[in-house]
């Protein structure tokens, strides 16, 4: 007789969009902690920078079917990412000159009270 198969705890939250910088850093560097301690954690992401910072693994959706699946360096580059976003998409380049950009550095985050 076979044991039966015990499936890890899961973890189940909501990143409301409205959440600022330094909360969406605590928010997805808890779920990375849970993670870590053996839970299975989703997380739906529409900012790709947030996912490739925090992503052990990416699941890339187009019209409602999987286009990538795998670790974010395999998954966010040029080609990919402009066929299903439509538009002309640069990974790791700098815009236009003279256009800032912003980019949190995962576990760089210190909510303060």
């Amino acid at each position: 007789m076979r044991p039966a198969m015990r499936l890890p705890r899961r973890s189940s939250r909501t990143l409301p969009p409205s959440l600022d910088l330094a909360h969406r850093g605590a928010v997805l560097g808890e779920a990375r902690r849970q993670a870590g301690c053996g839970l299975a954690v989703l997380a739906i992401l529409h900012d790709l920078n947030l996912a490739a910072a925090y992503a052990d693994e990416i699941v890339l959706m187009s019209r409602g079917r999987i286009r990538a699946r795998g670790k974010p360096a395999e998954v966010l580059h040029d080609d990919l990412l402009s066929e299903v976003y439509g538009c002309r998409v640069r990974t790791n380049a700098t815009p236009a000159a003279g256009v800032p950009f912003v980019i949190p550095h995962a576990g760089m985050y210190a909510v303060r009270s």
